[in-house]
């Protein structure tokens, strides 16, 4: 960046510029440093060459769940099936009982 700027630009907005492009947490480090623009590169390089792959991105997105996939009226539906059903079951038990009864 040196190179290109040449005389035009002033060290403490390269600087500035340089370290806006480095991750925060080396950013965080440099800042408290007041060495010059080169000795801060080699210490970046340094630190880049400890923490090389150790910087995790994540994201966390809260999602809110529906709270009822299935309409009521389908639930009340289906128990009142199940009410009939468990009805029928008890009848046929009843009428095996009966026949097996008279069958003696």
């Amino acid at each position: 960046m040196q190179d290109l700027a040449g005389n035009r630009v002033g060290n403490e907005l390269l600087l500035s510029l340089w370290l806006q492009r480095l991750p925060t947490q080396m950013q965080a480090i440099l800042t408290t440093s007041s060495d010059d623009l080169n000795k801060l590169s080699i210490m970046a390089d340094k630190i880049a060459d400890v923490t090389s792959g150790s910087e995790i991105c994540s994201n966390h997105v809260k999602t809110k769940v529906p709270e009822a996939i299935i309409p009521n009226d389908c639930i009340s539906n289906l128990q009142a099936q199940i009410g009939e059903l468990s009805l029928k079951i008890d009848n046929v038990a009843v009428s095996k009982i009966q026949k097996y009864e008279s069958a003696k």
